[in-house]
């Protein structure tokens, strides 16, 4: 049995598809969906999960992982150097604990968790979540000294960079900003 403090210390645990939970008992924290957590609701479900009863793991291979280069998660990081990968693996884990800071008190108001257990939880979230701060912060330091900059894209933008074409799209967007704005400016002009 798999306590919050393993699941919070030992970050990455669950084997992504190979998790299976009871939904009812998960609904005293409301709904995980992309409005709460854009991504890793695989990494909240197991703190969730602990704070409801308890988490089970299976030290044997119950499902292959297909992992290839159009992988939904290959999208939400920066594979190609270290630095980058830890600017986005430190974003993606602030998101979750700040869902698990919330889920924690969720569980402290429902009396799912006495107040000891809320202190000392509390106080792991917050030694992790400032680890992760951390880690943001000098990664992304080390990504601008490497001459790089993260570079935020829609989903369709990314589609283009798969194809290749999103070098243009890019382009195509720099060329016409400034006329775009120029017709702003006129437009707020003509309406007064």
């Amino acid at each position: 049995m798999l306590t919050a403090e393993e699941i919070l210390s030992e970050w990455g645990w669950p084997i992504l598809a190979c998790e299976a939970w009871r939904r009812t008992p998960m609904a005293v924290f409301g709904r995980l969906d992309s409005s709460v957590a854009p991504e890793a609701h695989d990494q909240i479900l197991p703190f969730r999960a602990s704070l409801i009863g308890g988490v089970v793991g299976i030290a044997e291979p119950l499902v292959a992982y297909r992992d290839h280069a159009t992988n939904w998660n290959k999208s939400l990081a920066d594979e190609r150097t270290v630095p980058g990968f830890r600017v986005s693996l430190a974003l993606t884990q602030l998101v979750c604990f700040d869902v698990m800071i919330r889920d924690l008190e969720r569980a402290r108001t429902t009396a799912l968790i006495d107040e000891a257990t809320y202190s000392s939880l509390g106080a792991v979230l917050g030694t992790v979540r400032a680890q992760r701060w951390n880690d943001l912060c000098e990664s992304y330091r080390e990504v601008v000294r490497s001459g790089r900059q993260a570079l935020w894209v829609t989903e369709r933008e990314m589609r283009l960079a798969n194809e290749g074409k999103l070098a243009q799209r890019l382009a195509d967007r720099a060329r016409w900003n400034p006329v775009l704005k120029k017709m702003k400016r006129l437009r707020k002009r003509w309406a007064r």
